[in-house]
């Protein structure tokens, strides 16, 4: 770095560095530069290396608070776990102490039943000697018997009320059914509450990449991420050929298959690179589309049974780890577009419905209706894909072959051709995945395109390949 340029005024490399100025002197300039007063000069070499410690040491200094600050998760985490472990010990305990007294109390309703049984027994002898009595005037036996067994009587009526009246007493002492399940509602809600926390310090790193498949010559798709901060893509594991990929902010989802078709759902493990087995859809299904309408929901709707095109829609809950089915479409497709705007949820295209749309009101959840386009522009095929464009806009990448674009405003009803065009035809949308201001679109035929909202403009990003 000794000789980096030259000294316009005397010829000579430059070789000092006023770092008062921040200027650069050669040997002759620094006789005339010391008039000036400022520090003495160092050498440029000097200067660089201090720079370079300088800016070590800030690193380290940040890698170090960045250390605290992840401890201190890791120990809040470790809090919070061994929190749940202690309820749920408290829940067993309650649970355990629950049976037995539910035992104890079918034992003594099975005494009771017995003694009830003995009295009706004794009762009804009694009664035919009385009658026998009655039939022969035997008037001092009947008095006898009448005074006897109604002390006898008066006296078993007694024994038994004070026997049900302790069952009762010990049952309403300890914990009642009523109270065991209102400790399970009540600790399933602060799981809830602590899964909630837990999520909030995991780091988000579905946030930075973008996961995708490709169909490669074989009989299975690939999964893959694609790091948005490096540009690179990654192959992770093998998955069905049609089955259906959802992301959502903390967790990577699978979902039917297609020979034979089932009704799978599986969530991917980055960790161990594995696909881990949540509960199945109700319907076996593939080619079905999948849209996230909340953090911790995704809805399946449409897709193919192996015969057919069908319209059941059923709503996942991540949290509970449970389906539930909803409204059916009014027209069974498969390979449509979804898009969430607001609380109305739509589905755009598919097989067997090209340029139909249907909307749900998610807070109503009563049935789809079919939306009315007074004008249209496009040709929305299948394997079409859309995405939010504003509050009142969904933007369409019409698939089936096609480069169109088109702009749907759901207030006005119309559809119009949208400029710039993709660059390349699509023939099928893997999917569409917003992070920031940037639509990622990624093609199953080996394209990605970016959507910049400011700019308004489509830029191919990457070409990316899956190996066998």
């Amino acid at each position: 770095m000794d000789d980096i340029t030259t000294c316009k005024v005397h010829n000579k490399a430059y070789q000092i560095i006023c770092t008062t100025y921040e200027i650069l002197l050669c040997l002759d300039c620094l006789s005339l530069h010391g008039e000036k007063g400022c520090k003495w000069p160092i050498g440029i070499s000097t200067y660089a290396s201090e720079q370079l410690v300088n800016k070590y040491k800030e690193c380290l200094k940040q890698l170090e608070e960045w250390s605290i600050s992840t401890d201190s998760a890791i120990k809040e985490l470790k809090e919070i776990f061994v929190q749940v472990k202690e309820e749920i010990g408290q829940l067993v305990r309650s649970i355990e102490s629950g049976i037995k007294v539910l035992d104890f109390a079918i034992t003594q309703m099975d005494s009771l039943e017995a003694n009830i049984g003995n009295l009706k027994s004794n009762l009804e002898s009694e009664y035919k000697e009385i009658e026998r009595a009655i039939k022969t005037d035997n008037i001092n036996l009947l008095i006898a018997k009448v005074n006897t067994k109604e002390l006898d009587y008066i006296l078993n009526m007694k024994s038994t009320k004070e026997k049900l009246t302790q069952a009762i007493t010990q049952i309403t002492q300890q914990l009642t059914i009523k109270q065991t399940l209102n400790d399970i509602t009540k600790f399933i809600k602060v799981i809830n509450e602590i899964h909630q926390r837990s999520i909030e310090k995991v780091p988000k790193l579905l946030e930075k990449y973008i996961y995708g498949v490709r169909n490669p010559q074989d009989d299975c798709k690939k999964l893959f991420r694609y790091d948005i901060d490096t540009m690179k893509t990654n192959t992770l594991i093998k998955v069905p050929r049609f089955s259906t990929i959802t992301q959502t902010p903390y967790a990577v989802y699978v979902s039917g298959d297609g020979d034979p078709i089932v009704n799978t759902l599986s969530q991917f493990i980055e960790e161990s690179n594995k696909l881990l087995q949540r509960e199945s859809m109700k319907y076996i299904k593939n080619r079905h589309k999948t849209e996230l309408i909340s953090r911790n929901r995704f809805m399946s709707i449409g897709g193919y049974n192996g015969k057919s095109a069908i319209p059941y829609c059923e709503e996942y809950s991540i949290l509970e780890n449970k389906w539930t089915e909803v409204s059916s479409l009014n027209i069974a497709r498969y390979h449509s577009a979804t898009a969430l705007l607001g609380n109305f949820l739509y589905v755009i295209g598919g097989v067997y419905a090209v340029n139909e749309i249907e909307q749900l009101d998610l807070t109503k959840r009563l049935v789809w209706t079919k939306v009315s386009v007074s004008r249209n522009d496009v040709n929305i095929g299948n394997g079409a894909a859309a995405f939010p464009l504003s509050h009142n806009e969904i933007m369409i990448l019409c698939g089936n072959c096609s480069s169109e674009v088109g702009l749907y405003n759901v207030q006005e009803g119309s559809i119009k051709a949208k400029d710039p065009k993709l660059s390349k035809d699509y023939f099928c949308f893997n999917s569409v995945c917003k992070i920031d201001n940037n639509i990622y679109v990624i093609g199953i035929n080996g394209h990605m395109h970016i959507y910049k909202i400011k700019t308004e403009e489509f830029e191919e990003i990457d070409y990316y390949t899956v190996s066998s």
